[in-house]
């Protein structure tokens, strides 16, 4: 690669040409959508102000000889053409352009002139935000999806509930939403539309059937007051209503995250009213293996919230919760995220048919400021190695790495939780600020080892890409 073309992930293949030119700030053709993304990102960098017109000198151009995510970038003869066949692939080749503008005097552009036909290998990338623990302002929101669009990560995972704070609206059951700590209905709507005008799929999580203190304190006569919340069928019935109305909330949504793990699951077991209502699925509560039943009982749950979102016409996603003992009773249409390989190993679920991504503890999480891995140890994982942290898991203390590249491994995440914020930072707002940057600093590094499955260069010449990205998620997101 050119030394003076610092960009990440890097690309597949990358052409040189000559001299930098000067860069006319007209856009046109076709992905209108992104006109005005890329008008609104180049007046954050540069302060200079884009116009449409029919021959602009950049030029977005549809291109079915390149699916998905593909993209080619041409910068060449004064002109910037970005050829795609669908918005994700639009969107990386507009990625790439903002990685390689040059801002002068008076915010006059420049770029380099190259060559550049570039592909993912992970169909998915994505980055976790917990809003639960810790209310984050919704200017915080829009700058992830900046983030997203920068590093070309697709997917902005937002875990919107936990036992802490329940931050979505709902028409269905309005006393869920923690006064003070929940965004609004034109919130959702102007994120819905922001995260769509530039490419990024939000995936919204509503956890259960754990973390459900809002629902047993708000509408215990439905849910119970005891960390059972699936002991009926109108309970039941009302979850699946909820996720309904989730997808609602997410029109554009591809995923919905139903949550799935760290449930009370053993109450469930010695509970009347469970009792009967497992009768009425056809599930034998009276069976000697109480364990077994608990699983049992979990994997009912589970199951008819993937039937709602599935049914919505979405993909539904859970966190690795379930033994593999009910696995028989899960849908294989349902994804899931391998990240404690305790509930379930990754094997076992690999073996059972599961499609999985990457989640594993070490060193894809962070929770600020007491536990998080430098940006190199994450540039040092790669989507087939997990490092638990569970004091039960087989694989703790060591790294499990799976063989040969499985195709049903589609790719990794990065996740940012909020347990340890409260309690270190007197002032949140500084808490939160903190966490933005420690993901800020490790997202280029999951985008780099997803973009790209086998390493095409080493750490110090990504960290050095890193200082001109970073300057530039700072020029956009703030």
């Amino acid at each position: 690669m050119n030394t003076s073309i610092h960009l990440i992930p890097q690309p597949k293949s990358v052409t040189p040409g000559t001299e930098p030119f000067a860069l006319l700030p007209t856009v046109s053709g076709d992905f209108p959508l992104l006109h005005e993304a890329l008008t609104d990102y180049i007046r954050r960098l540069s302060g200079t102000t884009v116009t449409e017109e029919l021959s602009g000198a950049i030029r977005f151009t549809a291109d079915s000889t390149l699916r998905g995510e593909a993209y080619a970038l041409y910068a060449e003869n004064g002109t910037v053409e970005i050829r795609a066949w669908t918005l994700d692939g639009a969107r990386n080749g507009m990625a790439t352009l903002l990685q390689l503008l040059s801002v002068g005097e008076n915010g006059a552009l420049s770029v380099p002139a190259v060559r550049i036909e570039d592909a993912p290998d992970c169909t998915f990338r994505s980055v976790m935000i917990d809003l639960a623990r810790n209310f984050h302002p919704f200017s915080y929101l829009l700058s992830y999806v900046d983030l997203c669009v920068l590093y070309k990560i697709p997917t902005l995972h937002l875990h919107f509930t936990d036992d802490q704070s329940y931050t979505l609206p709902s028409r269905l059951f309005p006393k869920l939403s923690t006064p003070g700590r929940h965004y609004t209905f034109a919130e959702i709507d102007a994120l819905n539309r922001y995260a769509a005008a530039r490419g990024i799929h939000l995936m919204p999580e509503i956890d259960v059937p754990g973390h459900c203190k809002s629902f047993c304190e708000e509408y215990g006569e439905i849910f119970g007051r005891d960390d059972i919340i699936a002991r009926t069928a109108q309970a039941t019935d009302a979850m699946q209503q909820l996720f309904a109305e989730l997808c609602d909330l997410f029109p554009q949504s591809e995923r919905i995250h139903i949550g799935g793990d760290e449930a009370a699951i053993d109450k469930w077991t010695a509970d009347p009213a469970c009792r009967d209502y497992a009768l009425s699925q056809g599930i034998d509560f009276d069976m000697a293996d109480k364990r077994f039943l608990a699983e049992r009982l979990l994997a009912d749950f589970v199951q008819k919230m993937a039937e709602t979102v599935l049914a919505k016409g979405r993909i539904p996603m859970a966190w690795e919760g379930f033994s593999a003992a009910v696995n028989d009773y899960v849908t294989r249409d349902l994804q899931l995220m391998s990240w404690e390989n305790f509930y379930q190993t990754t094997p076992s679920l690999l073996d059972a048919g599961f499609t999985i991504v990457n989640s594993s503890w070490i060193p894809m999480y962070i929770v600020t400021p007491v536990a998080y891995w430098s940006p190199e140890e994450v540039f040092n994982w790669d989507i087939y190695s997990w490092r638990p942290m569970h004091p039960s898991s087989p694989y703790k203390d060591r790294t499990l790495r799976v063989e040969n590249e499985p195709p049903r491994v589609i790719g990794g995440q990065l996740l940012a939780w909020g347990d340890a914020i409260a309690a270190n930072y007197p002032n949140l707002a500084d808490g939160i600020a903190a966490e933005r940057e420690l993901v800020a600093e490790r997202a280029p590094m999951l985008a780099e080892n997803t973009w790209n499955r086998q390493k095409q260069r080493d750490y110090a010449n990504v960290r050095a890409a890193y200082q001109t990205t970073n300057r530039i998620r700072k020029e956009i997101t703030e």
